[in-house]
């Protein structure tokens, strides 16, 4: 459940000067719920160990926790995990924008401050058999109940313990930004520098550690953009450009602040666009390197380096009141730094690609209606240790649409074959791993009014 409100002022001050702000506040809430696997048996029941107790060598087994025996080849226990979530977000820019000649140049600069205030709830269940077992797993819980994975049946919502963990958390992040964009004749350069700042503090509430878990932390970092292109009188347009980010990483399960995720990408490319503007063709190079890249949010936090190199097509071209879209891209990932120990980045696909085909009539009785279908064609992705590897998978989407005046109506349908696919396979730990389906059929309506 979401609520999102925004608005944007908008203002020219001369024909030099124009000034832009918007702000965006959303509340959500959400429940997250599912069932994992925690042991599989082909034979008859067998012990599951505890920390020994050497008056007892053999240790209390499942069974004496109360679980149910498994008996019959296929047959797991079932691990469970719940989240009730609730987000609040207040976003907020202004943007000072100058349009001139300057120095013989053509100038189209901005001056810009942003500012985004996130607050919010996370309250997981707190098994205490769980975590004197294997140590703090928020969220996850035993349910004492098996099912069989060659004939599964579905089981009765678990009893969720009743203590709980309370994992609040406030972030306070605050940008300051210039660019400019200058052109001489045929050559564009475009330089962008931008400050963040970002204060975050995490407040836990464990039922038995308290509030020890409780940190704060702080970053701020300088980042640099540059690109330059230029234009042949062909339509023919080679360019190259540079860029950083900067990304907090918040704080792992127990609260530990994990540095920032950096990154630079290095990419040049050729672009063409036609005579007539219908036809416009775009092939690129990139390089990207980051540091800091989380793969399991655990005790500490797992993190890699990576590098990422790669190439893209894209096409657009206009027949009529048809549009027709397509881009296609390749990436080969690599782990870096003395913690990797594989060597692919994982859930990252190999290749993506999407096809998309609008008709926008631009006069007649359907004037003011957008209709498109397309198709999303994602590779696969290694798991964290690379044993395993999800399936590739096509995806159909639909959208329509109608404005009229000041008022415009959409309507989105994403997945609309209600496809089942693999989006993630986690190796995980201790308590087993995982695998993430993606959404099904979803379906959206907005309204927008303009004033």
């Amino acid at each position: 459940e979401s609520l999102l409100l925004s608005a944007t002022l908008e203002q020219e001050i001369n024909e030099t000067f124009s000034f832009t702000a918007s702000i965006r506040h959303q509340d959500s809430e959400s429940v997250y719920q599912y069932h994992q696997p925690i042991g599989y048996s082909v034979a008859a029941p067998y012990f599951f160990f505890l920390p020994v107790d050497f008056s007892n060598p053999f240790g209390p087994t499942l069974g004496d926790l109360g679980f149910p025996l498994l008996q019959q080849p296929g047959d797991v226990y079932q691990l469970g995990y719940k989240a009730d979530k609730t987000l609040d977000i207040l976003g907020v820019n202004a943007i000072l924008k100058a349009e001139g000649k300057f120095a013989g140049l053509d100038h189209t600069a901005q001056l810009g401050i942003d500012y985004f205030d996130v607050d919010s709830e996370d309250d997981r269940p707190s098994d205490p058999v769980l975590e004197s077992l294997f140590g703090r797993v928020s969220g996850y819980f035993f349910t004492f109940t098996s099912t069989n994975l060659l004939n599964p049946v579905a089981n009765a919502s678990p009893t969720v313990p009743s203590t709980t963990e309370f994992r609040d958390a406030s972030a306070e992040q605050i940008g300051f930004f210039f660019s400019d964009v200058i052109r001489h004749d045929n050559l564009i350069a475009s330089f962008n520098l931008r400050y963040d700042q970002f204060d975050e503090e995490f407040m836990p509430m464990h039922p038995t550690l308290g509030d020890s878990l409780a940190s704060e932390d702080e970053h701020d970092d300088f980042t640099f953009d540059a690109g330059f292109l230029y234009e042949f009188e062909n339509g023919v347009s080679p360019y190259y450009s540079y860029a950083e980010s900067f990304t907090p990483n918040g704080q792992d399960q127990s609260g530990n602040p994990i540095d920032p995720n950096e990154g630079s990408q290095h990419e040049i490319g050729i672009k063409f666009v036609s005579e007539n503007g219908n036809t416009m063709l775009n092939a690129a190079l990139f390089s990207i390197d980051e540091e800091n890249r989380v793969l399991e949010n655990s005790v500490p936090a797992t993190t890699i380096d990576a590098e990422y190199e790669g190439f893209e097509l894209s096409a657009r071209h206009r027949i009529n009141d048809f549009m027709l879209s397509a881009s296609y891209s390749i990436v080969d990932t690599e782990q870096k730094g003395e913690f990797a120990t594989v060597e692919y980045v994982p859930y990252v696909p190999d290749q993506l690609a999407n096809l998309w085909l609008n008709y926008v009539p631009s006069s007649g009785s359907l004037e003011g209606f957008n209709a498109g279908f397309g198709s999303r064609y994602i590779g696969s992705a290694y798991s964290e240790s690379n044993a395993s590897e999800t399936a590739s998978y096509t995806l159909f989407d639909f959208m329509l649409s109608y404005g009229v005046g000041v008022f415009d109506l959409q309507l989105n349908v994403n997945n609309l074959t209600d496809k089942d696919y693999t989006v993630a396979i986690s190796d995980g730990g201790i308590l087993g791993g995982s695998s993430y389906d993606g959404p099904g059929r979803f379906t959206s309506v907005s309204a927008a009014f303009r004033f």
